[in-house]
């Protein structure tokens, strides 16, 4: 009887799991363990807008730290959700018009210009026009959104103004609307904003 007594105290002082309970016998995460889930570094999570949120958090957040186009379809539309949903906080919406810009095409072209003629945020507006001036051309100036962002030049926040002075300046061959509204900017502008813009007087 002695000697069962004495296996059985050897047993519950050396087992790790004895006094764990059902959650280490079912496979719950104990404290200090580390848990190996299903998003995996360089992946994006596939599924709902809350799933796609989790890749925008972390202290140390890049936005090539996943490749996004593996999962365009499944990623693309909780990203413009999350980019234009107002309850969000800036900078989880600015991460998602940043993931956006890997993901170029339509649907990122309307979040950026929505975002730009009607978020009340100027950050966030700022953010959407450095996003849409990274869209290809031939997406930027599809739809003839340009030349609606042509009174911004002359608006109140002048960081917005100079972001829609640099991306219109960007341009291969502006038209001669953009070209003349340019260089009524270039004639009023401090010179702080035209050295932000990347600009000159005599620019186009």
């Amino acid at each position: 009887m002695a000697k069962s007594y004495i296996q059985w105290f050897l047993f519950l002082a050396l087992s790790p799991t004895a006094f764990a309970g059902d959650s280490a016998l079912n496979g719950a995460v104990q404290p200090g363990s580390v848990q190996t889930g299903s998003v995996q570094a360089g992946s994006v999570e596939r599924g709902s807008v809350e799933t796609v949120r989790l890749q925008l958090v972390g202290m140390e957040w890049r936005s090539d730290q996943y490749d996004w186009q593996a999962a365009r379809t499944a990623t693309e539309g909780p990203l413009a959700a999350i980019a234009r949903a107002e309850s969000e906080p800036h900078f989880i919406r600015g991460r998602a018009l940043e993931a956006l810009t890997l993901l170029p095409g339509l649907l990122a072209r309307e979040v950026f210009q929505e975002l730009i003629v009607q978020d009340q945020s100027p950050v966030l507006k700022r953010r959407a026009m450095d996003s849409f001036c990274t869209l290809p051309a031939e997406i930027r100036s599809a739809d003839g959104f340009l030349l609606s962002l042509l009174p911004l030049l002359e608006g109140s926040d002048r960081h917005l103004s100079v972001r829609v002075a640099r991306c219109l300046a960007a341009m291969d061959a502006p038209s001669t609307t953009i070209t003349r509204s340019l260089k009524r900017y270039l004639a009023t502008a401090e010179p702080w904003e035209i050295q932000s813009a990347g600009l000159q007087r005599d620019s186009k």
